[in-house]
């Protein structure tokens, strides 16, 4: 016999509510306030590949340079050469010995040193007089030291130019990284990371302290330990 449906009887239409609520997918949170940020490291990638290897690239070919530039300096058969010349040449040696790997404190030192130097070789720039012979009691007039010592002048020109352009280009370099590295380590945000103390695990430390005491009783020795 067919059942009749009541009235009271809850239609299956009325259900369709809570199954739809049931269907829908749960929504992914879109980030917290506590969510690590990333490390400085993540941050111009690319740009500070880039700079890096201009760097290397540059600093070895003005070592090379600069390396070549002394030699023909001390060898070569001028009349004088400036002394601060030299001397920038050998200090600009000195500072591509320092690593690259140390960031932030050697792109803030190192520009402030190499632009400086690099400078004063275009101050002490070498010129004709080099290669001109005076007497300083003026009883004969300026001579000539010849065609060769003209040809070494013109090659030491032209390498310290070289060199001293190689050199401007890696001290802009380090300045260009020192801020993209200040900017990465300030998208860290590592003042508001915890201290490593705040992290260290809590507990309980003991102490056992044990004392062994020697006494003679009877002529015989007998050990008693405390705790």
């Amino acid at each position: 016999m067919a059942t009749s449906t009541s009235e009271t009887t809850p239609l299956l239409g009325e259900t369709a509510p809570a199954i739809e609520n049931n269907d829908q997918s749960p929504v992914a949170p879109t980030g917290t306030e506590n969510e690590a940020p990333l490390p400085a490291s993540a941050h111009f990638r690319r740009p500070r590949k880039i700079l890096s290897i201009i760097i290397l690239v540059a600093a070895l070919i003005t070592s090379i340079l600069l390396i070549a530039s002394h030699y023909m300096i001390y060898h070569g058969h001028f009349n004088y050469y400036f002394w601060d010349l030299v001397a920038a040449i050998e200090a600009l040696g000195f500072f591509w010995n320092f690593p690259v790997i140390l960031n932030i404190v050697l792109d803030f030192f190192l520009p402030l040193c190499i632009i400086p130097w690099a400078t004063n070789m275009y101050i002490t720039w070498p010129n004709d007089d080099w290669c001109i012979k005076h007497y300083y009691d003026r009883k004969k007039p300026p001579v000539d030291m010849g065609p060769a010592c003209h040809a070494m002048l013109l090659a030491v020109e032209i390498l310290l130019g070289i060199a001293a352009g190689l050199a401007f280009i890696v001290g802009v370099s380090h300045l260009i990284l020192l801020v993209l590295r200040s900017v990465a380590l300030w998208r860290t945000k590592f003042w508001t990371r915890p201290l490593p103390l705040a992290n260290f695990p809590t507990g309980q430390v003991t102490f056992e302290v044990s004392i062994k005491v020697l006494r003679q009783e009877r002529g015989e020795v007998r050990g008693v330990v405390a705790n």
